[in-house]
Order: C-alpha cells, then sequence, then structure tokens
C-alpha cells in the first residue's frame, strides 16, 4: 500500500517505539514484572530489571535490530 507520504511503515514503528504509543505501552508493562524474586536456590532474579534492559532498552535504542533479535531468537 503506497500513500505517497516519506513515511514508511519502518519508519512510523522506529517512531512509535521511540517516543511513541508502542513504547508507551510496553514501558507501562514494566510494572507488571516484581523488582526481584527469590529462587529455590541461594540466588535472587530481577525480572523487572531483565525485562527493561534485555527487552525494552534493545527495542527502544534500535527498533528494527530488536525486532530481529526477538525473531530470531535461539532458545
Amino acid at each position: 500500500m503506497r500513500s505517497g507520504a516519506t513515511a514508511t511503515f519502518g519508519s512510523e514503528i522506529t517512531a512509535s517505539m521511540q517516543s511513541g504509543e508502542l513504547h508507551t505501552e510496553l514501558s507501562e508493562l514494566q510494572d507488571k514484572f516484581p523488582v526481584s524474586q527469590d529462587t529455590h536456590v541461594v540466588f535472587t532474579v530481577h525480572p523487572r530489571r531483565g525485562y527493561v534492559e534485555g527487552f525494552l532498552r534493545r527495542l527502544t535504542n534500535n527498533p528494527h535490530q530488536g525486532v530481529l533479535d526477538i525473531l530470531a531468537f535461539p532458545p
């Protein structure tokens, strides 16, 4: 689909991810993760920090590469 506008789907997604609606929606999700959580062994995990640093920042810093990293994630 073409509109004659200079914006592309990619540029619109990037803008939204860096400071628009997508960024707001994903940023609000961090509150759903606990700050820390004890495990059954000797250490504590930090789900919120993992979400923010491992997922959200990667997407906001470089949305294109962040999406590719998510799609190509080898478990």
